[in-house]
């Protein structure tokens, strides 16, 4: 799944993104294209990101289609790039995910091992809250297996590591290999790094390859830059 275009208030903000690619938007205000591709990927309110009040249009690659996205302060619709028949709901349902599944799309520098947190819930969650915020898929026995398989045998962290980034990658990767044991036609939502600075937009364009997500950097800037792994 990637953004292949964004467009606000008939300004482009991302061009030709495409889904080998760390794409590095410079900008003057990182948290308007935030707020706009969170409409456009209906990000889970549960992640209180305050609507944006701007036409906000997009091309969404997502299972093999292209969507046209529009997207307003009091409409959404989505159609077929192809034929432009309504596929509105059909394009709600592929972006239907647990409020934990956005949550971790969003990279703030803050959070540490999101994978520790999994494997130590009585710790780092109140009781039934993990149940919660993965829509039950947290308490499957399948959750709890892919779990373990993945942290001791794939994770890209050492034991003794605690980068925030590679962790934010780790919990992507451990998504996607859940959500197709789930299904296998299951495709992650792009990554979003928001007010990044120019080491951590390098880090991110590296390590690119780690994942199969598109990832958007946003920086504070002027113009667009599109940068290749």
């Amino acid at each position: 799944m990637r953004i292949k275009r964004l467009v606000i208030d008939g300004e482009e903000a991302v061009t030709d993104g495409c889904r080998e690619d760390a794409v590095t938007v410079c900008c003057s205000d990182p948290g308007r294209v935030f707020r706009a591709a969170g409409s456009v990927l209906l990000l889970d309110p549960v992640l209180r990101i305050a609507p944006l009040r701007a036409e906000v249009r997009a091309e969404v690659v997502a299972e093999g289609r292209e969507y046209l996205v529009r997207a307003g302060p009091r409409s959404f619709s989505a159609t077929d790039k192809s034929d432009g028949g309504d596929r509105t709901d059909e394009y709600r349902a592929l972006m239907s995910r647990s409020p934990e599944e956005d949550r971790i799309l969003l990279f703030d520098g803050k959070e540490g091992d999101v994978l520790a947190r999994y494997l130590n819930e009585d710790r780092f969650f109140k009781p039934g809250e993990l149940f919660r915020v993965t829509c039950g898929m947290g308490a499957t026995r399948t959750f709890r297996d892919c779990l373990r398989d993945y942290t001791e045998t794939r994770s890209l962290l050492t034991d003794d590591d605690r980068d925030l980034l590679l962790s934010f990658l780790d919990a992507a990767r451990f998504w996607d290999e859940f959500g197709r044991i789930r299904d296998f036609r299951y495709e992650g939502k792009p990554l979003l790094v928001r007010d990044a600075d120019a080491e951590t937009a390098d880090r991110l364009i590296r390590l690119a390859g780690e994942t199969d997500r598109q990832i958007l950097i946003l920086m504070r800037g002027q113009g667009i830059e599109k940068t290749k792994e």
